[in-house]
């Protein structure tokens, strides 16, 4: 987040990692929907479940990226819609890296 108070630019490598995340939860819950849920254990349930979020909150962090690169003005203009943000865009890395880790710590569980 320091680069956007300083440049006015949304941050790219927040950008990047967010949409990663986006593409492997999406994948991770394609392929748990494709599986019969009847017979899928509830840990993968579970691993669904956190998948569905983590890709809400990835799209949710890409889009506001969007809106403070598509702001008009200047690099003070969306350093300053980027400050009236800023506790938005903090709790939603937070909530996302939070969702990673749980989607990590499920899927060595089941590889373990």
């Amino acid at each position: 987040m320091k680069r956007i108070k300083k440049e006015g630019t949304a941050d790219l490598e927040l950008r990047e990692h967010a949409g990663n995340l986006s593409k492997t939860s999406n994948g991770l819950e394609n392929y748990l929907k494709g599986c019969d849920l009847k017979h899928l254990p509830k840990n993968q349930v579970e691993l669904q479940d956190v998948a569905t979020k983590c890709l809400e909150t990835s799209k949710r962090i890409q889009t506001l990226m969007d809106r403070i690169d598509s702001t008009r003005g200047g690099r003070i203009v969306r350093a300053l819609k980027m400050r009236s943000k800023k506790s938005t865009s903090d709790s939603l890395e937070q909530v996302m890296r939070k969702y990673q880790d749980t989607m990590q710590t499920h899927i060595l569980v089941h590889l373990w």
